[in-house]
């Protein structure tokens, strides 16, 4: 932000901010009438040590905190605020640290600072921030509807896809969006932007939605140069309200992988379907945790319903369990299912590369490899090796590197002087296996 701008935003006064957002924090006394409403907002803050008003993709290796609110109602300047008991002299679009400011049917409101970890968004470390607000945006019915983001500093506004069907831009404010027309994080089509250093400005954006339904959204937003602070999603000139609580029931059913080997690609799979509706539709866009004994991995649903991802099992084999998960969100209840699983043992190789010929009498040294699916090497297992058998036979047990094995003249007579070497061992979760010169697989 240049010097002029500077002073633009300094000099801002608070009744100048009120003529700017003519935004009422209020909410109906029925959420469900409401024709757009917000699920649970989750808040990642991040550094900005550049000061910078627009928007810094580098800093978002390095979170500083995260935090869940109930809408983006964050700081309402002077005179906006209409809750019976907080007036702005408790939240103002000065207050440090940033506090989100939560309508209730009955007239009042509550507050939650930006804060977690010991630290605050707008004091200290995080005086200047950025913070990337991700959520569920549920539209009662198909068509266009005009959403505002007022802030100070700026602003990227994406919108995600329901299945297949993706909102479209109509119209509004468009400055400075990133280069790739998609949001930093998530990469949902930008609806609409303001992304420099600014003094506070209301921001209209009209969006068609396709479809009545939800769909996710992500809003990156600045704050910079000090002073002003403050971010508000709105719709017909009131905060975007909470979703009510859901009515949407669920069913996950786990459709993946039912055994695998040790430490093989498990692919772990569910489907997710709206069983409040008939015939049952499938759930697109929804975090599904799969898990397999003690491990876990995420997929997202396709338009489909169904979420995939893998694990390599790190546990003897044995009988477990598979299951999948869905946590619920605004609009969807939760659900679970799960299925048994059986981990098998790892198929391995055992391939003796010591020597084949030797002299009675005489030292040699005794050497094998055992790789896991004929590449992956298996460590610390025994391997016995044998020379000759029944009473004159010989053996020596080795972990790792090769050992050497004196063989006495006295042990047996050799034929064209070569070695016929037997090896054999037991794992906990590889086959038992042997093998030769030359190597034998396992036998399945």
């Amino acid at each position: 932000m240049n010097i002029r701008l500077q002073l633009q935003k300094f000099g801002a006064a608070s009744a100048g901010a009120v003529m700017l957002w003519a935004v009422a924090v209020t909410q109906s006394a029925v959420a469900a009438a409401t024709p757009v409403t917000i699920g649970i907002v989750q808040g990642t803050f991040y550094l900005n040590l550049a000061n910078s008003g627009s928007f810094d993709p580098s800093a978002l290796t390095s979170p500083a905190f995260t935090q869940q609110f109930p809408v983006i109602g964050f700081n309402p300047p002077a005179g906006a605020l209409t809750c019976s008991n907080i007036t702005s002299a408790d939240v103002n679009a000065f207050s440090r640290p940033i506090t989100d400011v939560v309508p209730k049917p009955d007239g009042t409101c509550s507050l939650v600072p930006a804060m977690a970890n010991g630290i605050q968004a707008g004091i200290g470390t995080l005086f200047n921030f950025q913070a990337v607000f991700t959520a569920d945006l549920n539209v009662a019915s198909a068509g266009q509807v005009t959403l505002n983001v007022a802030s100070d500093d700026g602003f990227v506004l994406g919108i995600g896809p329901q299945g297949a069907n993706q909102p479209l831009r109509v119209s509004g404010t468009m400055v400075n969006p990133p280069p790739s027309g998609t949001s930093f994080v998530k990469g949902y089509p930008v609806m609409g932007a303001l992304n420099q250093g600014t003094a506070p400005s209301p921001n209209d954006i009209t969006v068609n939605f396709p479809v009545a339904g939800t769909y996710p959204l992500e809003l990156d937003y600045t704050e910079c140069c000090g002073a002003f602070l403050s971010l508000m999603f709105t719709f017909n000139g009131t905060i975007v309200p909470p979703a009510p609580p859901s009515t949407h029931t669920t069913a996950i059913t786990y459709a993946g992988d039912l055994s695998a080997d040790f430490n093989d690609p498990a692919h772990l799979s569910a489907t997710l379907q709206d069983t409040s509706v008939s015939p049952a539709a499938p759930v697109s866009n929804e975090a599904v945790t799969l898990n397999l004994g003690a491990q876990s991995c995420t997929g997202t649903t396709d338009v489909t319903g169904f979420a995939t991802c893998t694990v390599k099992p790190n546990g003897a084999a044995g009988n477990y369990s598979a299951s999948a998960s869905f946590a619920g969100d605004a609009t969807f209840q939760a659900s679970a299912s799960s299925a048994p699983f059986v981990v098998t043992l790892e198929e391995a190789s055992l391939t003796y590369t010591g020597a084949s010929n030797l002299a009675n009498g005489n030292s040699t040294t005794m050497s094998g490899t055992l790789p896991e699916d004929g590449t992956t090497p298996v460590t610390g297992r025994s391997i016995v090796f044998t020379l000759g058998s029944g009473a004159s036979g010989q053996s020596c047990v080795s972990i790792g590197p090769p050992r050497r094995r004196r063989v006495p003249s006295s042990t047996r007579t050799w034929q064209a002087g070569h070695l016929s070497s037997g090896t054999t061992t037991r794992l906990l979760d590889h086959r038992s296996i042997s093998g030769a010169r030359g190597g034998l697989p396992a036998t399945l």
